[in-house]
């Protein structure tokens, strides 16, 4: 008898030490994917030639920032080369990330005409699910304090 106390001892501590780990390696947090988000920059509305934000990007941080029709799609997103870079913006976009920090609305006519879709700040969008896949011709950005403005022209 005088062995067994020795040997459960020697049992409880192990248990112990395998509970404590097996606590850590629950407790310890699960590595999460990013997000589409993370593709598109702070403060900035994202354009993608691609559905499911892929291809090449366009990046708008304000509203004076050019019409569509004139802007062009640069890079790929995430900074990688992409399907569509040199195309013009105007009437090819396939998806948007809203990372302005306002309300958006995108429309199918110039100057802010025709029909509109509000895409809310932080929203990613499929421009498909919501009719305005390739068909995107300006935007408005509501700015709190600082009304709002049209971006498009005459590509229609």
């Amino acid at each position: 008898m005088n062995e067994a106390k020795p040997i459960r001892r020697l049992l409880a501590s192990l248990l112990a030490v395998a509970g404590l780990t097996l606590g850590i390696v629950t407790v310890a947090p699960e590595a999460q994917a990013a997000s589409p988000a993370d593709r598109c920059p702070r403060g900035a509305l994202c354009f993608y030639f691609n559905s499911d934000w892929n291809g090449a990007q366009a990046n708008f941080y304000r509203p004076v920032d050019g019409f569509l029709g004139n802007d062009r799609f640069r890079r790929g997103s995430g900074y990688r080369p992409g399907n569509g870079v040199g195309v013009p913006v105007g009437n090819n976009a396939a998806s948007v990330i809203n990372r302005t920090g306002h309300a958006v609305f995108l429309s199918d006519g110039t100057q802010c005409t025709g029909r509109s879709r509000q895409i809310n700040p932080g929203a990613t969008r499929n421009l498909a699910a919501i009719g305005l896949k390739n068909q995107v011709s300006s935007f408005m950005a509501h700015q709190v304090g600082a009304g709002a403005a049209c971006v498009g022209d005459g590509m229609r």
